[in-house]
């Protein structure tokens, strides 16, 4: 799963949704409303699902290795 994430159209920033989703199901809401405050800009600003993109999935954090003293 990755956000949906949204421009804002004032200020080209991006506007993180607080929705995850995966592209499947993403292809089967395209055309649904999406209302978001806008911390850049300030606005409410009226979007379609089809209008955001899904940022990088997040990286798997390392693994962490024991070393053993000796």
């Amino acid at each position: 799963m990755s956000a949906l994430v949204f421009t804002c159209p004032q200020t080209g920033r991006d506007i993180v949704s607080g929705i995850n989703t995966d592209l499947e199901s993403l292809s089967h809401v395209q055309h649904l409303p999406v209302i978001l405050f806008c911390p850049n800009c300030g606005k409410v600003h009226r979007l379609v699902a089809k209008d955001g993109r899904l940022a990088a999935p997040p990286l798997p954090e390392p693994e962490r290795t024991h070393v053993a003293r000796v």
